[in-house]
């Protein structure tokens, strides 16, 4: 697998740029949740909101049924008793 190796100088200018970034999305929803409080939207119904998970499929063989007592017993044999005089 092949790897990449930055330089100290380029892991901070990355560090700084993704910092901004998150600055400016944190901003961005700051202004978004203004506007709809001025719209009326109530505070507690915006912090109520959760993010989505994903679920996802497990691999594998699926999952045994178990067969119902009745069916069990049923399928067992009886066997002659020899009675001893």
């Amino acid at each position: 697998m092949k790897s990449i190796k930055f330089s100290e100088s380029e892991l901070e200018f990355l560090q700084t740029n993704y910092e901004l970034e998150l600055l400016d999305a944190e901003n961005y929803v700051a202004e978004i949740k203004n506007i709809l409080k001025k719209l009326g939207k109530i505070e507690k119904e915006i912090i109520k909101e959760k993010p989505v998970k994903k679920t996802e499929k497990k691999r594998g063989r699926p999952k045994k049924t178990k067969k119902a007592p009745a069916e069990v017993t049923a399928a067992v044999k009886s066997t002659p008793v020899k009675q001893v005089d």
